[in-house]
């Protein structure tokens, strides 16, 4: 299975999605290829934020990969891609070429039990606090997710 994960910069969400969801994949033997992406050419080729950098580092993941930009051509490659958000998904809804192609779209969110529907907030303009409250969510959605997808396979 290959699953994307998305936000807007791929600075902060989406690399830590990315990682954490490499982790939960492992911890239920399920076997995943995982990358990330944002719909947005701001951050291409850097670093993700250094404030998810050091709060996901306290966790013990390490996020050394760089920000690259969603291409039309993730839907064909993709067999799950992932929204952070409302406005990342409907971006993504509205460049998908067909109904296939938007069936695999979905927030992060859309399978947890407690949070599902929600967006997962952006940090990249919150405080310390804030960066470890996403890191929060993203755990507990992407273990469901995970725990899910290898009940499915």
């Amino acid at each position: 299975m290959k699953i994307l994960v998305v936000c807007l910069g791929n600075i902060c969400r989406s690399p830590a999605a990315e990682v954490i969801l490499r982790e939960k994949a492992k911890g239920v033997d399920l076997e995943a290829h995982i990358e990330s992406c944002g719909i947005g050419d701001w951050h291409v080729g850097q670093r993700a934020h250094h404030r998810m950098i050091e709060a996901a580092g306290r966790r013990g993941l390490q996020l050394d990969g760089r920000a690259k930009q969603f291409k039309t051509s993730y839907f064909e490659e993709f067999d799950l891609i992932l929204a952070a958000d409302q406005s990342v998904f409907d971006h993504l809804i509205s460049q998908a070429p067909d109904k296939k192609a938007k069936e695999k779209v979905r927030l992060y969110t859309h399978f947890s039990s407690s949070h599902q529907g929600k967006d997962v907030p952006d940090p990249y303009f919150g405080g310390e606090e804030m960066f470890d409250e996403v890191l929060d969510m993203l755990d507990e959605v992407l273990g469901e997710l995970a725990l899910l997808l290898k009940q499915q396979n």
